[in-house]
């Protein structure tokens, strides 16, 4: 056998190093026995600590509050609470987890006034509604793409029961602007009262300064020149919702378009993030020709007050 290692690989020579030769080779045996035995036991032991059965901890589903609805006349919802739900993980290879109640039994129902910290501040009350749900109802809006922390101290709790962790983070829903709708509006009692109504809502309050920079309306003039149109706005109720109108547009010989854009850059009132994209429509104010016209033409035969037919 060595002989034929000899033929196929050749013979190889070592020559131990100074610190080898000093220490001593029978030592360093000892001393490399010894260090692989405590590895060994290392190892064992934390493979022995994983086939233990751990213990179970609660942990916290959080369900990051949305954004309240705006009614059919613009009017914005309550703001919508933070639920904190106590649970035990779900484990597929495991039994049923015990029945669990988080919650110290003196706060179900009631108000939590001391034991809960949350960065940045924001005012509501806290409160269990059941032994295993936490509910935070703001007195405010939420601000929007704001990141919350939530420290929980262990007093709250039954004594049995252990979190995972006594901090949760969550971040609020992202600003969002929404061109509604733009128009050409002839005012139902004044002829000359022709306008371009336009129509946004926000997700959340908006900055009024960061939307007037961003809103422009301009009309057609020539092939490829645009001239500003000025508008006025009118804000609803908890500034979600905006009506723009422009200034009176002429009806001339010929038709033309009037765009409405609004550029990216939009802010909400509290909070971060902004509008990224920008939201453009255009609107056909009509030209004399197409604007008055017949559009049917009907005749009929019918009886007058005499019972003579009559065409009409």
């Amino acid at each position: 056998m060595r002989r034929t290692l000899v033929r196929l690989f050749g013979t190889f020579t070592w020559r131990p190093p100074d610190w080898l030769t000093r220490t001593g080779s029978r030592r360093f045996g000892w001393w490399a026995l010894g260090a692989a035995g405590v590895c060994g036991l290392a190892i064992a032991g934390y493979s022995y600590y994983r086939s233990l059965p751990q213990p179970l901890r609660v942990v916290v589903d959080v369900a990051v509050p949305g954004i309240p609805p705006l009614d059919e006349s613009m009017m914005p919802g309550e703001p919508l609470p933070l639920r904190l739900a106590f649970g035990f993980p779900s484990r597929p290879d495991a039994p049923p987890p015990p029945a669990l109640s988080a919650a110290r039994l003196s706060l179900v129902e009631e108000e939590v006034e001391a034991g809960i910290e949350m960065r940045p501040a924001h005012p509501g009350e806290w409160r269990f509604e059941t032994e295993n749900l936490l509910v935070f109802k703001p007195e405010r809006d939420w601000p929007a793409g704001q990141r919350f922390r939530i420290r929980f101290a262990k007093e709250l709790f039954a004594p049995n029961v252990e979190l995972a962790s006594y901090e949760v983070e969550l971040t609020t829903a992202a600003f969002a602007v929404e061109l509604a709708s733009a128009s050409f509006v002839q005012h139902p009692e004044i002829a000359e009262d022709r306008r371009i109504v336009a129509q946004l809502r926000f997700s959340h309050r908006v900055d009024r300064a960061s939307l007037a920079k961003r809103l422009r309306f301009s009309r057609q003039r020539g092939q490829a020149a645009r001239a500003t149109l000025p508008y006025e706005l009118e804000f609803g109720l908890g500034d979600r919702s905006v009506v723009v109108r422009s200034e009176v547009v002429p009806i001339r010989e010929h038709g033309y378009m009037v765009r409405v854009e609004l550029s990216p850059g939009i802010k909400p009132a509290t909070g971060f993030g902004k509008q990224g994209e920008a939201l453009d429509a255009e609107v056909a104010v009509p030209g004399r020709t197409s604007y008055f016209r017949v559009e049917a033409l009907d005749a009929r035969v019918v009886e007058d007050a005499d019972g003579r037919d009559r065409q009409t």
